[in-house]
Order: structure tokens, then C-alpha cells, then sequence
């Protein structure tokens, strides 16, 4: 008996994709957890230290917050808040690659503990670590350090929910 090459065709496509049986493909499939960006309760804030003063064992840091942006969101942002209307991709650069949003004026109060440190710009190429008591005396001008630019420039704070974890000076060309 001869068979066609269509009907050869369709008989071995029936068998490869099991035509008129059933089977059971056990699939073991991988998934990579990767860690969170960061741990919940945590966030990075920008803004403007306005007063770090003691109570109990501690400091309440009060911060302006704002926001940082880069690329094209910053872009975006200084064209709307110039009334100007622009694709995304096509508006105009930020001049320095950064365009700070400061929506209100509003504080949030957070805890400083004693034992924080971060770091501060003493010239454009160095940081240096100080503690809490030092950030305290630099905002309230007692402190002999001589910062490279004024704490004006900006500070990040890593927060975990109300309690700072570690602050860093923003330079800004």
C-alpha cells in the first residue's frame, strides 16, 4: 500500500503531538527568588535637614523631604512646571543630569539615635563619617567641621519606618 507525503506528514504529526492518546509530562520548573530592592519598612529620602535636636536617648531629626529625579522623569517634570508641553523622550535635559521636586514645605520627624553615622562632604572628592551628635551640631552651626558645600545641598536618609539608619550628603554641582 502507498502512502502520501501529506497523509505520512499528518500520521507523524498526530504521533509527536499525541493525537488520540493521553500522557502525563512532569515539568520541574526553577524560579530564582531574588532578594527586594529592600526590606520592608525601608526607604531613601532626599531633602532638607531643617533641625536635629535631643530628647531622651536619642535625636528627632526634622526633614524637608523632595524628590530626587534623573533622566527622563526629571526632564518631564521641569518642562510641566515651565507650562511647556514636550514627549517624554523629547524634552529638553535638566542642566547637571538632576531637578528637584519640593511639592510642600511640610516636615516629617524622625528618629535619630545616638549611635547613626553617615557621611558629609568635606571636600568634592572626600567623605567623611561623623556621628549624630556631629550632623546636630552642623545643622544648629556649632560645629568646627567645614563642610566642602552647605548641608543646603541635600541630604539621603535611610529609614527604616521612623528610625534612621544612615544619612549621606548630596553634592551638587
Amino acid at each position: 500500500m502507498r502512502v502520501s507525503a501529506f497523509a505520512a506528514a499528518v500520521v507523524l504529526g498526530c504521533l509527536a503531538a499525541g493525537c488520540g492518546s493521553t500522557h502525563n509530562v512532569d515539568v520541574t520548573t526553577t524560579v530564582v527568588s531574588r532578594p527586594l530592592p529592600s526590606a520592608i519598612g525601608d526607604q531613601r529620602i532626599y531633602g532638607q535637614i531643617k533641625s536635629v535636636t535631643p530628647t531622651g536617648g536619642h535625636y528627632l531629626l526634622r526633614i524637608d523631604p523632595a524628590w530626587f529625579l534623573n533622566g527622563i522623569t526629571a526632564n518631564v517634570a521641569q518642562a510641566e512646571d515651565q507650562h511647556r508641553t514636550c514627549a517624554p523622550a523629547a524634552c529638553p535635559p535638566v542642566p547637571d543630569d538632576f531637578y528637584i521636586v519640593d511639592e510642600s514645605h511640610r516636615t516629617l520627624t524622625y528618629v535619630l539615635p545616638w549611635s547613626t553615622t553617615g557621611t558629609v562632604l568635606v571636600s568634592s572628592s572626600e567623605r567623611r563619617t561623623i556621628t549624630a551628635r556631629q550632623l546636630a551640631a552642623l545643622v544648629n552651626h556649632t560645629s568646627p567641621l567645614k563642610l566642602f558645600e552647605p548641608l543646603q545641598s541635600g541630604m539621603w536618609l535611610l529609614v527604616h519606618i521612623d528610625t534612621v539608619r544612615t544619612f549621606a550628603q548630596q553634592y551638587v554641582p
